[in-house]
């Protein structure tokens, strides 16, 4: 119903629909999807086999440097934690522009923006520290 009802909000907007763990069985499929959303880009991924990565980027870098992805309003995340890096990583892209604008070692600049991709792969999974995995297991029940 949950998925359901977020397709709804998307209807009529061009938007990639990530089916991501698709290693595992699904509660909604590829199939219910093109149904609620017949113009969504749908990509299937599992992260823990590495499965469509590759696809993911290229449909990203091809959406937003064909012009698809322009406006922040276009962008559309529905976990908190993604929510918050972003917002974490956009502050630290902002200082290292103001940095690099002002004169300052660049190196300072270089700083910032590892930050900022630091964010961007705990979004990714590239970047994983203790932190991280406990903010992510402690919003499932294990060992029950």
């Amino acid at each position: 119903k949950e998925d359901e009802d977020l397709c709804g909000l998307l209807q009529g907007l061009h938007c990639i629909v990530l089916l991501n763990k698709s290693d595992l069985p699904t509660v909604i499929g590829e199939a219910d999807i093109e149904r609620l959303l017949p113009d969504a880009k749908i990509l299937s991924t599992s992260l823990t086999e590495g499965i469509g990565l590759d696809l993911l980027e290229q449909t990203l870098v091809e959406w937003i440097t064909g012009g698809k992805v322009r406006r922040r309003e276009d962008v559309l995340l529905t976990n908190i934690r993604h929510i918050d890096l972003v917002r974490l990583a956009e502050a630290e892209m902002k200082e290292a522009l103001a940095i690099a604008q002002s004169g300052e070692a660049m190196d300072f600049a270089a700083f910032h923006l590892r930050q900022a991709c630091d964010c961007l792969g705990e979004i990714t999974g590239l970047t994983i520290d203790a932190d991280m995995l406990d903010r992510i297991f402690s919003q499932f029940c294990l060992g029950k």
